[in-house]
C-alpha cells in the first residue's frame, strides 16, 4: 500500500490541500496545534471512515450546513473497486486483511500510542495477532468444526433413539399382505355374485316391465274410453240445444216484418217530444216571470230624488255651522289666554312700576287693575263655554244629517235597481212570447198532451230495441246452423273413434296374477341385488383397509431404514468433521510455531539496529506476544526500561509484524505512520532513529514520521511542512 496523493476538502483546519506523495520517508513539520497529526488522521479516516477520527463526526467539517457529507470511491486497474463510503471501508478491510484496531496498532502509530500493541491485555493483544497475521481463521474454522461434529454426533444419537424395530415391521407387513390377499379373494366372489345378482334383477324387470306396459295401455284404453263417452254425451247435448235455438231464433226472427210497420208509423216521434217539452217549458216561464212582474210594486222616483237633494243641503249646511262654531271657539280660547297671560303679569308685577302695557304709573290703581284682569278672564272663560257647547250641537246636527243622507242615498239605489229589473223581466217576457209562438206552430198553435208524446216515443224505443235484437238474432241463426252441422259430424267422429278404442281393447290379452307373480319376481330380484351389493362393498371396505394397513407398514419400514441410514451417515459425517477439526489444530500449531520465532527474529534484528546494538537481543512471547528485552544474560519485561528503549521495542515489534503480514497474507501493506515517536529520544537517539527509519524504507513504500524537531529536518529525504494561516485554519506544503 502506497499513498499517491491527498487531497482534503473542508477537513477540519484544513480548507483545501493536495499533496502528491513520494515513495520515501517522509517528515512532517510543524508548530504545535499546526495539523500535523490532523494530516495523518484524514489517511486512517480515507480508509476506515469516520470510526478512525480521533473526534465525533460532526466536528471534522470546518464549514457547517446542510448537504455536507462525505464520499468515497475506490478505483484499482482503473476500474471501481467500490463506490459508497460503506462499501469502501468493507472493501479496504478485505484488501489489508486488517480492521481500524488492528491498522493503528500495527502500521499507524498515533501520538503517544506506539505502545498500542503491547499495551493492551495479553487475551486481547493476541487475538489481533492472531486476526493480523491470519491464525484467527484457522482457529474459528477449527472451532467451527468441533461445534459441527458435536452436533452431528448429538442428532445421530437423537435419530438413534427414534429407529422402530425394523425385524418387527417386516413381520407385521408379511401378516398385512396376507390379509390383503384374502381380501382380493373375497372381494373377487363378492363381485362375481354382484353380476350374477345384477343379471337376474335385469331380467326380472324386463318381464315385469312388458307385462306392467300392458296394464297401462289398458288402463289408458280404459281412461281415453271413459273420456270419449264422456265427449260423445256432451256432443249430444249440445246438438240437442243448438236444435231447439235455431227453432226459437226461426220463429222470433218471423216478427221482425210487422215491428217495422209499426215503427214507420212512429217515426220522429222524438222530435216531436223534445219540442213539445220546450214549449211546455217556455210557456210556464214565460207565466212565472209576467206573474213577477205584476208583483213588483211601482216606484216614484222624482220624490226620491227631491229627498236625496234635500238631505245634500242639510248635511252642507250642517258642515258651514260646525266650521263657524269652532272658527268662534277657537277664538275664545285665543281670547282666554290672552286674559290669562295679563292675570299672570300682574300678579307678578311691582306696583311701584310703570304698567307693562301703557307705561303710566301703577299706584293705587294696582290692586283696581287686577281685579279688571280677573273679570276679564272670568268672561273669557264664559263665552269659551258658550262656544264649546255651541261646537257640540253643530256635530250632533252634522251627525243627523250625514245620516239622513246616507239613508236618501240608499233609498235611490234601491228605487234604481227596481226600475232596471223590471227593464229585465220586460225584456224576458217579449222574448219568451216570441219563443212560445215559434215551438207552437207544428202543434197548429195550441200546446200539445206530453202524456200521449211520452207514451208514443216509449213505445218507438222498444220496437227498436226489438228490431235490432231481432237482426242481431237473424245473423246469430246462421251461425247456429253452421254450429249445429259441425255439432252433428263431431257425433259421428266420436262414435267411430270409441269404435277402434273398444276394438284395440278386446285385443289385448292381460293376466292379473301372472303380472302380480312378475312383481313378487322383482321385488326379490331387487332384495338379492342389494345384499349382493352390500356384500361386494364390505369385502371392498375391508380390502381398502387392508392394503391402507399394508401401505402403512411398507411407509414404516422405509422410514425406519431411512432413519436408519441418516444415523449412519450424521455418525460418519461426525467422523469426518472431527478429523477436519484435528488437521486444523495441528495447521494452527504449526503456524504459531513458525510466526513466534520469525516474528522475534524480525523484532530481535531491528531492534538492535535501531538501539546501536546497545542490547542484544529481544524476544516476543510466541502465546501471550508480549515484548522482553535481553540486559546482560537476562531478559527483563518492557516496562522495566526508559520511556525511549519501550517506543524503540514498540516500533521494531510493529515493523516485525508488518513485515509478517506481508509475507504470509500477501497484502502489500507498505506503509507505516509513526506520530511523534521522536519525542522521548535524546539527541544521539533521535540521529540514530531516522538513519534506522531510511534503512526501513527498503522494507515500506513509505514512512510518515510526524515531529517537531526541526534540527533533524534535514534528515528526511522529504518533508511536509504543516503551517498556520489564519484561525483555525492551516495548510500542509511538500518540500
Amino acid at each position: 500500500m502506497r499513498v499517491l496523493e491527498l487531497s482534503l476538502r473542508n477537513y477540519r483546519v484544513f480548507e483545501e490541500v493536495d499533496l502528491e506523495l513520494p515513495a520515501r520517508v517522509i517528515g512532517i513539520f510543524g508548530v504545535n496545534g499546526a495539523g500535523k497529526s490532523t494530516l495523518m488522521e484524514s489517511i486512517a479516516f480515507a480508509c476506515y471512515g469516520v470510526d478512525a477520527a480521533r473526534t465525533k463526526k460532526q466536528e471534522i467539517r470546518t464549514h457547517r450546513g446542510k448537504g455536507h457529507s462525505p464520499e468515497a470511491e475506490l478505483f484499482g486497474g482503473g476500474m471501481t473497486l467500490a463506490s459508497g463510503t460503506i462499501e469502501v471501508d468493507a472493501e479496504i478491510r478485505r484488501l489489508l486483511h486488517m480492521d481500524l484496531q488492528v491498522f493503528r496498532a500495527s502500521v499507524y502509530a498515533e501520538q503517544k500510542q506506539l505502545d498500542a500493541f503491547s499495551d493492551v491485555t495479553p487475551g486481547r493483544r493476541k487475538e489481533m495477532a492472531l486476526r493480523l497475521l491470519g491464525i484467527r481463521p484457522v482457529e474459528d474454522a477449527r472451532n467451527a468444526s468441533r461445534r459441527e461434529a458435536r452436533a452431528t454426533r448429538e442428532s445421530a444419537d437423537q435419530l438413534t433413539s427414534a429407529v422402530p424395530d425394523v425385524a418387527a415391521l417386516e413381520a407385521d407387513l408379511k401378516s398385512a399382505k396376507d390379509v390383503v390377499t384374502e381380501a382380493k379373494r373375497l372381494a373377487k366372489a363378492a363381485a362375481a355374485e354382484l353380476k350374477e345378482a345384477v343379471a337376474v334383477e335385469k331380467a326380472a324387470k324386463k318381464a315385469f316391465a312388458g307385462s306392467d306396459a300392458v296394464r297401462q295401455r289398458i288402463e289408458k284404453l280404459t281412461v281415453e274410453l271413459r273420456a270419449k263417452t264422456e265427449q260423445s254425451e256432451h256432443a249430444a247435448e249440445q246438438h240437442d240445444a243448438l236444435v231447439e235455438r235455431v227453432e226459437r231464433m226461426r220463429a222470433a226472427v218471423a216478427e221482425l216484418p210487422t215491428i217495422d210497420d209499426e215503427l214507420s208509423g212512429l217515426a220522429g216521434i222524438e222530435d216531436r217530444l223534445r219540442l213539445g217539452t220546450s214549449l211546455v217549458e217556455r210557456r210556464d216561464e214565460l207565466a212565472h216571470t209576467q206573474a213577477r212582474l205584476d208583483a213588483m210594486p211601482e216606484t216614484d222616483r222624482a220624490t226620491v230624488v227631491s229627498a236625496l237633494e234635500a238631505a245634500v243641503g242639510a248635511v252642507e249646511r250642517a258642515r258651514s255651522a260646525v266650521a263657524g262654531t269652532e272658527a268662534e271657539q277657537a277664538h275664545r280660547s285665543t281670547l282666554l289666554e290672552q286674559a290669562l297671560e295679563r292675570l299672570e303679569r300682574a300678579a307678578v308685577a311691582d306696583p311701584s312700576q310703570p304698567c307693562p302695557t301703557c307705561g303710566r304709573p301703577l299706584g293705587d290703581d294696582f290692586a283696581s287693575y287686577v281685579k279688571h284682569c280677573k273679570a276679564e278672564v272670568a268672561g273669557a272663560k264664559k263665552t269659551a263655554t258658550t262656544a264649546a257647547a255651541a261646537v257640540k250641537k253643530a256635530l250632533v246636527e252634522r251627525a243627523r244629517a250625514e245620516k239622513d243622507q246616507v239613508a236618501a242615498t240608499e233609498a235611490g239605489e234601491r228605487a234604481r235597481e227596481q226600475d232596471a229589473h223590471r227593464s229585465q223581466l220586460a225584456e224576458r217576457i217579449g222574448s219568451l212570447s216570441a219563443e212560445v209562438a215559434t215551438l207552437a206552430e207544428p202543434f197548429g198553435g195550441a200546446v200539445p198532451e206530453l202524456d200521449e208524446l211520452r207514451a208514443s216515443a216509449q213505445r218507438a224505443r222498444a220496437l227498436g230495441t226489438r228490431a235490432a235484437e231481432l237482426r242481431t238474432e237473424r245473423e246469430h241463426l246462421a251461425q247456429a246452423e253452421r254450429d249445429l252441422e259441425v255439432a252433428r259430424r263431431r257425433i259421428e267422429l266420436l262414435e267411430a273413434e270409441l269404435a277402434k278404442l273398444a276394438g284395440e281393447a278386446e285385443g289385448l290379452a292381460f293376466d292379473d296374477a301372472a303380472h302380480e307373480r312378475l312383481h313378487d319376481e322383482l321385488e326379490e330380484a331387487i332384495g338379492a341385488l342389494e345384499q349382493a351389493r352390500e356384500t361386494e362393498r364390505e369385502a371392498s371396505d375391508g380390502l381398502k383397509d387392508a392394503e391402507k394397513v399394508e401401505a402403512g407398514l411398507v411407509a414404516a419400514v422405509r422410514q425406519a431404514k431411512e432413519t436408519q441410514a441418516r444415523v449412519d451417515e450424521l455418525r460418519s459425517d461426525a467422523r469426518y468433521v472431527e478429523r477436519v477439526a484435528l488437521l486444523l489444530e495441528g495447521f494452527r500449531n504449526h503456524l504459531v510455531a513458525r510466526i513466534g520465532p520469525e516474528l522475534s527474529r524480525e523484532a530481535e534484528a531491528l531492534f538492535r539496529e535501531l538501539t546501536n546494538h546497545e542490547y542484544d537481543d529481544l524476544k516476543v512471547d510466541e502465546e501471550k506476544l508480549t515484548i522482553q528485552i535481553a540486559d546482560g544474560d537476562s531478559y527483563f519485561a518492557i516496562d522495566r526500561f526508559s520511556g525511549s528503549e519501550t517506543d524503540l521495542a514498540n516500533l521494531a515489534l510493529r515493523v516485525a509484524i508488518s513485515t509478517q503480514l506481508s509475507r504470509l497474507s500477501g497484502a502489500d501493506v507498505g506503509m507505516m505512520v509513526l506520530d511523534e515517536v521522536l519525542a522521548s529520544l535524546d539527541e544521539e537517539r533521535k540521529d540514530l532513529m531516522v538513519q534506522a527509519l531510511g534503512r526501513l524504507s527498503s522494507r515500506f513504500h513509505q514512512l510518515f514520521v510526524v515531529t517537531h524537531a526541526e534540527q533533524i529536518k534535514d534528515q528526511f529525504p522529504a518533508t511536509i511542512s504543516v503551517q498556520k494561516v489564519g484561525r483555525r485554519r492551516s495548510t500542509a506544503v511538500l518540500v
